[in-house]
């Protein structure tokens, strides 16, 4: 908004002007249009004035009976007798009466070249009146047929359907001069529709000729656009505009002088975090962790031995309750859950003063092995307990993860009541397999392990990467666990 409103030199237009412009310029079916091809009307127009409508065309005047005929005024009625009358017979073939032997001679003078060819002229006049009119009505019909989109067919079908009906009119005037030559006629001017046909039509041509240029330069027109829409918002925004800069004048003047006040907290955090090391140094101390561990192994009923601290005072030593050392007459199980309680209790601390505060990924493989099902118990607790941390983000360990074979241990370790079917969003599960040379790792929805009998018979009900040298031992095993429930009947 604000590089628009300082470098946009756009023209400002309305905005039912934008609307205009958005409706062609944006339009998905613009497309190039061929423009509508003029209509030629000057034949009819000319047709229409032929002076030989007006002349009333009889026969000539010098003949003897033509002051008769005249008198009478119907000359095209005796045009029409002669083709009746027989010279032969000489009998008229109105009254059937005996007429004069020079009847036929007198009436061919009558009707003389110059009588001919006016009525040629007439009947000239009359075919070339239908021939061009059908030229426009079949023109007409075949633009309203092809409906050109910037065309308003409605009104030129109404304009279209009037001029028919006068061409009709015309038609049958011209007929009725045609057979009634010394009748004098006037045509239905078709002047004024014609020209209202052709503004329309011109009209036409120049949108589409305006649309054509749009298609031509799309791109352009639209971008073009957009600055004019650009211009209007910006303008019809500027009091906002204004005001919004000075208050971000005056938000990044206090923005400085934070990063100013972040910068000089930051060195006061960088001097404290060296003192705060030169205290870890003077206060390290593994009694904590001898109390801490001695707690635990009294809690669960470890009473046979303890953790002391030796003569230099800087490490461990394994003690009988008489104070023998018992590092040498350990079980491997209580070997193992030694070693369990001190790496445990050395996640939330450091061998070195400069590495209590570190943050930590933490790999437990199999931590479980030849311990009993109490220790086991223990150790799973201890383990979630450290979830839980992470959870929440509580001490320095970021990341935890734990490999086991030992499905009573992982039942245990991985019990959470607030999983129903799903992995919970911070954990995830993985089974590792190997049923050729190499290890795959596959990824699980949810816990992939209820029971380790359940977890044999969905070994065997794989249909992919599935280890068929080790399959009978896994058949072995579903047959020892059915039996063992059942009953020892195997």
């Amino acid at each position: 908004m604000s590089d628009e409103s300082d470098a946009n030199s756009s023209e400002l237009l309305k905005p039912s002007e934008l609307e205009e412009k958005a409706a062609t310029i944006f339009e998905r079916s613009l497309v190039y249009q061929e423009t509508i091809k003029g209509l030629q009307f000057d034949g009819v127009l000319s047709l229409e004035a032929d002076p030989i409508l007006s002349k009333p065309i009889v026969g000539k005047e010098s003949v003897d009976i033509a002051s008769l005929i005249s008198m009478m005024e119907n000359s095209d009625w005796v045009r029409q007798g002669r083709e009746f009358y027989d010279s032969e017979s000489r009998i008229c073939p109105f009254c059937q009466q005996s007429t004069p032997a020079d009847l036929e001679q007198r009436l061919n003078d009558y009707f003389d070249d110059a009588f001919d060819r006016d009525c040629e002229a007439i009947e000239s006049v009359v075919s070339n009146y239908r021939k061009e009119s059908k030229i426009i009505t079949q023109y007409l019909d075949s633009v309203i047929v092809e409906q050109p989109n910037c065309l308003d067919i409605v009104g030129l079908r109404n304009r279209s359907d009037l001029l028919k009906s006068k061409i009709e009119l015309n038609c049958e005037l011209l007929s009725e001069k045609a057979s009634c030559p010394s009748k004098q006629i006037g045509l239905q001017s078709v002047f004024g529709i014609l020209g209202e046909i052709t503004e329309r039509i011109e009209s036409a041509n120049k949108a589409i000729a305006e649309q054509n240029a749009i298609v031509a330069n799309l791109d352009n027109q639209q971008m073009r656009l957009k600055g004019q829409i650009w211009k209007f918002v910006v303008e019809s925004l500027r009091l906002d505009l204004d005001s919004f800069r000075k208050q971000e004048k005056k938000v990044e003047g206090v923005r400085i002088h934070l990063n100013e006040k972040i910068d000089d907290a930051r060195k006061a955090i960088q001097v404290k975090e060296l003192e705060i090391r030169g205290f870890e140094s003077n206060i390290k101390s593994i009694d904590p962790t001898i109390n801490s561990i001695n707690g635990i192994l009294k809690s669960f009923g470890f009473r046979g031995f303890s953790l002391a601290k030796v003569d230099d005072g800087k490490s461990y030593k394994l003690v009988r309750p008489d104070g023998r050392d018992a590092q040498e007459s350990l079980s491997e199980g209580e070997q193992s859950f030694v070693t369990f309680l001190y790496f445990f209790h050395l996640l939330r601390g450091s061998n070195t003063a400069e590495g209590i505060t570190d943050d930590r990924v933490v790999v437990f493989d199999d931590p479980v092995s030849s311990l009993d099902s109490d220790v086991l118990f223990i150790v799973s607790g201890l383990i979630r307990s450290l979830f839980e941390d992470v959870r929440k983000d509580v001490g320095n360990i970021k990341q935890i993860f734990l490999l086991t074979h030992n499905i009573y241990f992982h039942k245990e370790v991985t019990y959470n009541s607030k999983r129903v079917n799903d992995a919970l969003k911070e954990e995830t599960f993985w089974l590792v397999r190997k049923p050729e040379l190499d290890s795959i790792l596959e990824k699980c929805t949810g816990n992939p392990i209820k029971t380790s009998y359940e977890l044999l018979w969905s070994e065997i009900r794989r249909k992919e990467k599935r280890s068929n040298i080790t399959i009978q031992n896994t058949i072995r095993r579903i047959l020892e666990n059915y039996f063992k429930i059942l009953g020892d009947s195997f």
